[in-house]
């Protein structure tokens, strides 16, 4: 579906010379895929643990969606472009689309935000 799109940004610059190149992009992969992975574990902690989850689930719902679908996204394009031994170009374009999906999610979410911040220290201040 996107292979025309990422053929576009990225050439296929693979050869024996870019091992290191690309066992340092499944590393990140690996790293982001993890991110991923706590990311949902942590949506649901929250959302089974805290009260102002319960109170906004639409909102709360839809923002841990848009963020765990960015990071599947993120974990596809770095796959891409890794494929092509392009991970560096990669990494410098996904700066700048994090950069715009935070204050996009900023904008938009700001309120679910501020609530999943407040749960997380309610939560750290309880454990001491």
């Amino acid at each position: 579906m996107f292979d025309k799109f990422f053929n576009m940004i990225f050439k296929d610059n693979c050869d024996n010379s870019n091992v290191v190149f690309k066992t340092i992009c499944s590393i990140f992969i690996f790293l982001i895929t993890l991110g991923l992975i706590y990311n949902i574990l942590m949506s649901i902690y929250l959302y089974n643990t805290c009260d102002n989850y319960k109170k906004n689930r639409v909102s709360q719902l839809l923002y841990t969606i848009v963020n765990v679908l960015y990071n599947c996204f993120t974990v596809y394009f770095m796959y891409r472009a890794c494929k092509t031994c392009n991970g560096l170009w990669g990494f410098v374009y996904l700066i700048g689309i994090g950069i715009i999906f935070s204050i996009i999610s900023m904008v938009l979410f700001r309120k679910s935000m501020d609530r999943m911040i407040v749960c997380l220290f309610d939560k750290l201040e309880n454990t001491k």
